[in-house]
């Protein structure tokens, strides 16, 4: 399994329930790669302890 932070206990990851637009994205693969253009992403967001719903026992 590929993990981008190797050295941290990473859990309770989400998709946020929007998208964020990036203005001036480079366009590397295209025929001119020092053109650029809107790029659309959807964040994700590491819920922490203080964050994760909390069930009572």
């Amino acid at each position: 399994m590929f993990q981008v932070y190797p050295y941290h206990d990473v859990k309770n990851v989400i998709e946020t329930g929007f998208k964020v637009e990036i203005p001036n994205w480079p366009k590397f693969d295209g025929p001119d790669p020092d053109t650029t253009g809107d790029h659309k992403v959807t964040p994700f967001k590491c819920l922490g302890k203080n964050h994760a719903l909390k069930v009572s026992k």
